[in-house]
């Protein structure tokens, strides 16, 4: 709906794409950011460890991609 208003008030469609785009990102990936975050805080290095293999997430290349 706010991308069609946006559309509707003249923004870009570029513009309302990119809203759009960025606001399902945002949705979609709060809970498990948090989860990982409280996981973090907890000290439960198994859930991240196996949480980077589920994700295809490399350790070295978050740490700049020092080994």
């Amino acid at each position: 709906q706010k991308a069609l208003r946006a559309l509707e008030s003249g923004a870009s469609p570029e513009q309302a794409m990119n809203q759009l785009a960025r606001t399902l990102t945002n949705k979609l990936i709060h809970s498990p950011t948090a989860k990982l975050k409280q996981a973090s805080a907890d000290g439960r290095a198994e859930l991240l460890d196996l949480s980077q293999e589920l994700l295809g997430i490399d350790a070295q290349s978050d740490k700049g991609g020092k080994p």
